[in-house]
């Protein structure tokens, strides 16, 4: 496969086409992107305290890395403003710790734009009415009087050295810096530093409600023309009154509502804080949000107390006779599956496999990895599970980690195993007999809380990291999500996903449970041929990434009536071409809380589809991302906490990693709100970044410091990503940052498009 940057961009543009060959995944298409990046002499990206320079003065260095809010679309039109909304709040006194009040809200505003874009560095636009010019039509002259104001929100200082810095701050820069007003770097001269502009106007008569309407206020002038944002204050006697005309494209109606009302808490809060207080106490949630989220967060779920081999067990005594595994190398009904795995069980247990063991199993795919899984937890043990196509020291290292003595293993895979464990049980075809003849051994003791398998995950240090799952946590998944999941008897699950995921877990486990089908093909099969083999196990239910998902087309797997997205980020046009013809299901998982955590099972829209839905077993929190004890408001973007018993227990013998990813006890959980008394809790820090919306469905934004800085805007790669595939002949891309000293920051995006056309023939973008 050949690979082509599709352009590289300053962020003005991304006009240069290009091309890479074919569908692919999208890891795949990332690494190679980094390498072809590499061979170039791109050099990596920097860490995240270390910040490109866009000129060399110190003072344009500062202003690179402050992002303005709201976050415009990469390649989105210019914005305009088509909506306005008027919020009335109580007066804010003349002056609040020895500063003016423009200046309380210049500090106000900074602290919730730092919560809306995750960034401590903002900037936005001010102006004042006895600084504008007699003709407001006069756009050149407005412009010379817009004043950006570039602030640093340290949450490590007093409220009353905050407020004096934003007032140093205010004052750097005069109304007629016109070079301030650009973006630094930019050489795109109608590009101004920021998205939004706060003009303090005299006291204004007549009295306002909060309410939305449609059309362009008359008292807006038309120095913000081209803004997506355009907040006029009204300090009053008896009230402060706050218009925003916005774009309702960029920010809806419901945001823009909850920013007004956060904008008066926040201006409430700086004036009756002490002088002393740290920064990090001021809220910008209002109590009407809190609650609201304690409304759908007051109680945790119930646990399921079972183990999961209980469940299946059940299964196969109601209904022994139906298919529970159709496979390229064999088939089993339940009542076959129950004999084959009591009878691998009996045999463990002989070879010392007990309660609190860990037993690697290593297989390709076949039959036989579903008859391991349960025999394994017969036996009381749990299991974790080696893909043999991983290097052999890799699979080595785990079986170290785990301690194992006992492996089980396919045929194939019996030599590689026997350097894995001083002792290797062999399932095939050739041993099945013998399963079935071998007595049944007594019962385990296996309780809800032991371990039913161990899912390793990438370490940052390069050492893989164990999360451990209890038959508590799986099966309170089983029962909270079976619904949403569309399992039933007659589902026939196609099982895609290497052994190295935990989703093949979820597959097998939430088939079974339901008394449906798992379908297994070969690794030849799932690989080359896909189409055929979903055809020949008749499969209706299948589990992909969005990238894997694109090289099919409903046309040629007409069995399928329910298609689940996970694993990568889902877009419209993922949706659009199933719309209509399956069952979609997205969901979202860290492997160290069970498989699937939210789960959006029945969209409305094409839109709706690719929101993460709600928490299934579990309750979701956002936090801010440098201090999970600060609970944030809906339309805020922040970490995504899970809380419930479908949260693992931590990490294999890695203390350190476990605290440090499951907390206990935030403060907010511990206060509670009016309505809801507080809780102590045990909750799992993702990593993710997401926002939460009005009914209370999740969005994906991305990982923690995902994010690049591009002369001087904030952007989500993974957002120019979408752009690319809004393009028709676009199958899949990867966006990376290519660094270098004479052009600074740029981006480099890679493609692969649907058919053979050339570069010349074919324009991408």
């Amino acid at each position: 496969m050949t690979f082509y940057p599709v352009c590289s961009t300053t962020c003005d543009s991304l006009a240069t086409p290009g091309l890479i060959a074919a569908p692919y995944s999208k890891t795949a298409i990332q690494d190679k992107a980094k390498h072809v990046a590499n061979a170039n002499n791109m050099d990596k990206m920097p860490e995240a305290n270390g910040f490109p320079t866009a000129s060399g003065s110190p003072d344009d260095y500062d202003k690179t890395h402050h992002v303005s809010f709201p976050i415009l679309p990469p390649l989105g039109k210019p914005p305009t403003r088509n909506a306005v909304l008027e919020h009335q709040c109580p007066p804010v006194g003349e002056w609040t710790k020895g500063q003016t009040k423009s200046t309380t809200l210049y500090a106000a505003w900074a602290l919730i734009v730092s919560h809306m874009t995750k960034s401590k560095r903002v900037v936005f636009g001010v102006t004042d009415w006895k600084h504008q010019p007699a003709k407001l039509g006069d756009a050149a002259g407005a412009e010379l009087l817009a004043m950006p104001v570039y602030i640093d929100t340290d949450v490590h200082q007093s409220v009353q050295d905050y407020l004096a810095y934003v007032q140093s701050q205010q004052n750097r820069l005069g109304f007629s810096d016109l070079e301030g007003v650009r973006e630094p770097g930019s050489d795109n001269q109608s590009k101004l530093a920021f998205s939004a502009l706060l003009s303090i106007q005299p006291e204004k008569g007549a009295s306002m409600e909060s309410s939305p309407c449609q059309g362009t206020s008359e008292e807006q002038p038309s120095w913000s023309t081209g803004m997506a944002l355009a907040l006029t204050i009204h300090f009053g006697i008896d009230h402060t009154d706050i218009t925003a005309s916005f774009d309702s494209t960029v920010i809806s109606d419901w945001t823009m509502r909850h920013l007004c009302r956060q904008l008066a808490f926040a201006l409430h809060q700086l004036q009756v804080s002490s002088a002393a207080d740290s920064i990090s106490m001021i809220t910008i949630a209002t109590p009407d949000e809190l609650e609201h989220i304690w409304n759908w967060n007051g109680a945790v779920q119930t646990p399921v107390e079972r183990c999961v081999h209980h469940i299946i067990q059940e299964c196969a005594a109601s209904q022994p006779a139906a298919p529970a595994v159709c496979a390229w190398d064999g088939e089993l009904s339940y009542g076959q599956l129950d004999r084959l795995a009591m009878g691998l069980s009996a045999q463990l247990s002989g070879l010392g496999v007990r309660r609190g063991h860990v037993v690697p199993l290593c297989f390709e795919k076949s039959m036989w990895a579903v008859v391991a899984m349960l025999g394994v937890l017969q036996t009381g043990a749990a299991f974790v599970l080696f893909d043999p196509s991983l290097p052999e020291g890799r699979l080595l290292a785990l079986a170290r980690q785990v301690k194992a003595n006992v492996i089980v293993s396919g045929d194939l895979e019996r030599q590689l195993s026997s350097r894995l464990a001083p002792n290797v049980m062999v399932l095939g075809k050739f041993v099945s007999q013998s399963l079935y003849d071998q007595p049944a051994s007594p019962a385990s003791s296996s309780t809800p809380s032991d371990v039913m398998y161990i899912a390793f995950t990438s370490g940052s240090t390069g050492v893989p990291k164990g999360a451990i799952i209890t038959h508590r946590n799986l099966a309170s998944a089983l029962h909270y999500q079976q619904d949403s999941l569309r399992r039933t008897s007659s589902s026939r699950t196609y099982d895609f996903c290497s052994y190295t995921f935990d989703v093949s877990i979820c597959n097998i486990f939430s088939t079974l449970a339901a008394g449906g089908c798992v379908c297994v093909p070969s690794e030849q099969q799932r690989q080359n041929s896909l189409v055929e083999s979903i055809a020949s196990l008749k499969a209706n239910t299948i589990d992909l990434t969005p990238s894997v998902a694109r090289i099919l087309s409903p046309e040629q797997v007409p069995s399928i009536e329910t298609i689940v997205f996970g694993g990568e980020t889902l877009y419209p046009k993922d949706v659009a071409r199933w719309w209509g013809k399956v069952n979609i299901i997205n969901l979202y998982g860290p492997c160290e809380c069970t498989p699937n955590s939210t789960i959006n099972g029945s969209p409305t829209s094409i839109e709706d589809a690719i929101h993460l839905g709600k928490g299934l077993g579990l309750l979701t929190w956002i936090v801010d991302v440098d201090d999970h004890n600060v609970l944030l408001p809906m339309g805020c973007i922040g970490e995504l906490l899970l809380e419930g018993p479908i949260v693992g227990q931590g990490y294999l013998d890695d203390p350190a990693k476990t605290a440090a990813a499951f907390i206990e006890n935030p403060l907010w959980l511990l206060e509670g709100s009016p309505n809801h008394p507080g809780r102590p809790g045990r909750l799992y820090k993702t990593g993710d970044l997401v926002r939460l919306d009005k009914d209370g469905c999740l969005t994906f934004i991305g990982r923690k410091d995902s994010q690049v800085k591009v002369r001087g805007q904030r952007i989500e790669l993974g957002e120019v990503e979408h752009a690319l595939l809004a393009c028709d002949s676009v199958d899949d891309a990867a966006v990376i940052l290519q660094h270098d000293d004479k052009q600074g920051a740029r981006m480099v995006a890679f493609v692969t498009i649907r058919d053979q056309t050339s570069i010349r023939e074919k324009t991408i973008i």
